[in-house]
Order: structure tokens, then sequence, then C-alpha cells
């Protein structure tokens, strides 16, 4: 188990594969990825490569100012539809596009992004939508 901030940042940087490995696959407490996040935002992304973080860590990284945080939240499959709903109007295109893409995507929520400003993820979405049957 990661029992600190400071443990997990030393792991990712780590030269050592196991220890690379345990920053991916082991548990710690919500306090430590909330520390991660407040003491070395430039790490959030490092958080998601973790296999165990918890729901309320996904919600938190959703609302991250870095997009690339947002958009590794927006192709995580374990996002829940209210992250889904909320990324699909992020700012930022690629992640509106990673929502496109993202097969747990309502098809409400892909439905209005087939009208998105952007072509790109408009065209994501509307290929998304014919592969998948109405929800």
């Amino acid at each position: 188990m990661i029992i600190s901030a400071e443990e997990f940042i030393n792991l990712i940087n780590s030269n050592i594969e196991t220890n690379n490995r345990r920053a991916i696959t082991e548990e710690a407490d919500e306090s430590v990825w909330e520390s991660v996040i407040a003491k070395y935002p430039d790490y959030e992304t490092f958080i998601l490569q973790n296999e165990t973080i918890p729901p309320n860590t996904i919600n938190l990284l959703s609302k991250s100012k870095n997009w690339k945080t947002r958009h590794g939240i927006a192709k995580k499959r374990r996002s829940d539809t209210e992250i889904l709903a909320l990324l699909s109007n992020d700012e930022h295109p690629i992640v509106r596009q990673a929502i496109a893409s993202n097969q747990k995507t309502p098809h409400a929520i892909l439905k209005n992004l087939c009208s998105d400003t952007d072509d790109r993820v408009s065209r994501v979405a509307n290929y998304n939508i014919r592969l998948r049957p109405q929800q």
C-alpha cells in the first residue's frame, strides 16, 4: 500500500521497474491521492495510471485545471455518467473527443456531441453513435 504522496512520487520517479509497477498497481487512501493533487499537480496524470484509484479521486481529477488530466479521465471506462456529461462540455476539443470515443458514454451524450462545433469531435461521435445501438 502506498502511504504518502512522497512515496508515490518516489515510486513514479524510480529507475526500478518494480517500483514503477507498485505506483500503478498498489492502493492508496484517498487522502494520499488528494495530497498528490494538492502538492504535486504535475503528477495528476500519473495518478490516472493507477488501477485502484477510487471513484472520489476520479471525480476530483475530472475538475482539474490540467486538460491532460481531464483527457485521461474522459478516456477512463470507470468514469461515471455524471463525469462523462461534465467533460462532454469541456473547453478543450480533445477532452470532448475522448468522451465521444469512450465506450461507456451514454447515447444521449454522444448524440449531443454529434453536433459539436469541432469537426473532429462530431465526426467521432457520429461514427460511434452508428456503431452502438441506442441504450
